[in-house]
């Protein structure tokens, strides 16, 4: 099923994605070796709601963090915390943010 859209609903869209976006170079202006997961997500977390927006995975479920951050063999869905990211590392980082009901 196609779900089309009419221009309000794109420009909120549109709105939702800038946040999201302003989230991704928060936590990739911050990330370094030797940085605890969870300072990204905190970097993450001050990010949208700095924008009015609110953490999407916050809470979903019972997770709880605001971003996943995966490292190596971690294949998703990892949860911010204690671990210690290393030189050469190989990191994903999940977002998403609500805004204006998008």
């Amino acid at each position: 099923m196609i779900f089309l859209r009419e221009k309000d609903e794109i420009h909120k869209l549109k709105e939702s994605a800038k946040v999201l976006v302003n989230g991704f170079k928060a936590v990739f202006n911050t990330l370094e070796a030797e940085i605890e997961t969870r300072v990204l997500d905190t970097v993450a977390e001050k990010e949208i709601l700095k924008w009015g927006a609110i953490p999407a995975f916050k809470g979903y479920r019972g997770f709880p963090a605001s971003i996943c951050i995966s490292i190596n063999d971690v294949i998703v869905h990892g949860i911010p915390g204690d671990e210690i990211i290393q030189d050469g590392d190989i990191v994903s980082i999940d977002m998403g943010v609500k805004l204006n009901g998008y």
